[in-house]
């Protein structure tokens, strides 16, 4: 795996042919589209005993919306995104009458 330099993120479509992408002067754009298709199938996995050490937990930007968080005596359990539920419903567990 390596770094792909982003600093080339605006391209001159301007006389280029329909199938632009197909050429290889768009290589690097075919690339970064390629990584960018696989990355929105993807789901982070974060172990952490305080889901408050997860940046976007501790700054407001997400929240649980049904459930609740974890605790440092759940040592087999895990706080999970709705669109994984929803593709894994088989999964779903309870706890204490809340879902998980």
């Amino acid at each position: 795996m390596y770094i792909i330099d982003y600093y080339d993120s605006i391209w001159i479509l301007a006389g280029k042919p329909e199938n632009y992408l197909e050429t290889e002067e768009f290589a690097r754009v075919r690339e970064i589209i390629d990584i960018t298709n696989r990355d929105l199938i993807t789901f982070d996995i974060v172990y952490t005993s305080d889901i408050l050490s997860i940046p976007r937990f501790n700054e407001g930007n997400m929240a649980i919306m049904e459930g609740r968080a974890l605790t440092r005596e759940d040592t087999s359990a895990c706080v999970v995104n709705a669109a994984l539920m929803e593709q894994r419903p088989q999964d779903r567990r309870q706890d204490h009458g809340r879902s998980l």
